[in-house]
Order: structure tokens, then sequence, then C-alpha cells
């Protein structure tokens, strides 16, 4: 049968015989032919958490998306504006959550794709399409863009998506500046 020491730490650690009585009836009796042993005192044990990987992760991707945007930011020549950047994140750390540590060390890498575009070639593609569903009659005087959303939609191929709203400013062209549409006088 196996005993254990209701006493915690080694005051536990009974000897030899120290249990020696009659128990139950007196047909039976209690007695440790062996020493106790192994009982230490306790320890404070510091335990990696899923929280300290966690917390360290996201304070380190903060700091990367800063550095890294304003790394991007300052490549970027003055007539490009560029897009949200589109990262891939890598994180170990050296113990896992449970493990047994003084201290764990975390590792965040960010790789990043950086695509821009330029402000004046947007235009010129709008002013395109629109220009080609003026009725006729109407000039285009101005056209205001509005750009509503940027994202990438393929990092690989580097394609993007700009949602713009555009307002076209249109002015009636009179009917004796008007060009005749048949190829006489």
């Amino acid at each position: 049968m196996t005993a254990f020491s209701s006493m915690a730490g080694p005051a536990g650690n009974i000897p030899a015989s120290d249990i020696d009585q009659a128990c139950c009836g007196s047909s039976i009796l209690a007695q440790n032919l062996y020493p106790f042993s192994g009982g230490t005192n306790s320890r404070d044990v510091t335990i990696v958490t899923k929280g300290d990987i966690a917390n360290t992760t996201a304070t380190s991707k903060t700091i990367l998306d800063q550095e890294t945007t304003n790394q991007a930011q300052n490549e970027a020549q003055p007539w490009q504006e560029l897009l949200p950047l589109s990262c891939t994140i890598t994180t170990t750390a050296t113990h896992q959550p449970g493990d047994q540590a003084q201290a764990v060390s975390v590792t965040v890498s960010e790789h990043c794709n950086v695509f821009a575009y330029t402000l004046a070639d947007v235009q010129q593609q709008a002013t395109r399409l629109v220009k080609q569903v003026i009725p006729r009659g109407y000039s285009l005087v101005r056209l205001s863009l509005l750009l509503l959303t940027a994202s990438v939609t393929d990092a690989h191929k580097g394609t993007g998506v700009l949602t713009i709203q555009s307002t076209a400013f249109l002015a009636v062209v009179p009917a004796a500046l008007r060009p005749y549409g048949f190829g006489g006088k």
C-alpha cells in the first residue's frame, strides 16, 4: 500500500516505524517499514503564458508597423501615393505557453510589399473614362475626384483597387460651335 504525508515539505519525511499502531480494529496493524522521503519546501515557479507571448508580439508588431510605414513613406517619390502595406508577419518564441522559464524571447519579423500610384495617372485615366460618356453638346470643364478606398488585391501580381467618386462639371457647347455630324458643309 502506498502512503503519503499530509505535512508539506521536509517535515513530512518521517522516519521508519514512525507509524506503528493498530488501526481499524485489533487485527490490522498500520506500520511504515521505510522512511518517507522526497518532501521539499514549496518554491515559486515562473511559467510562460499565452498572454506573455501575445502581449510581446502585439507591442513589437505596433512598433514594426510604424517603422515599416515610415520607411515606405521616406522611400516614396513626392508624386507617389502609397496603398496600405501588404505584410506577412512571422513570430517565434524561445518558450511555449506552459514552459517553466524566467524569461521568454519573442522575435517578430514583418515582410511587406509596398505599392504606390500617382495622382496624375489616376486623374488622367478618370478623365479619359468620363469623356467617353459625356453626351453630345457638352464639354468637360473640370473633374473632381475623391478617393474612397485603396487596397492591394494581389501582392504577388502587384495589383490593387482604388475606389473613386468622381464629379464631372460640364458646360453646354453652343449649337454654333458644335461640329456637324455629316461630311458636308
